[in-house]
């Protein structure tokens, strides 16, 4: 799928330190 400039994107991620298993950003309410 093609974006065009102006579109709005939607995305979730959760970034961890690899190690550690700690949560350092995230975009789901619940974490």
């Amino acid at each position: 799928m093609k974006t065009e400039e102006g579109d709005m994107i939607k995305l979730n991620y959760t970034g961890k330190i690899k190690d550690s298993g700690e949560i350092f950003d995230t975009t789901y309410e619940e974490v």
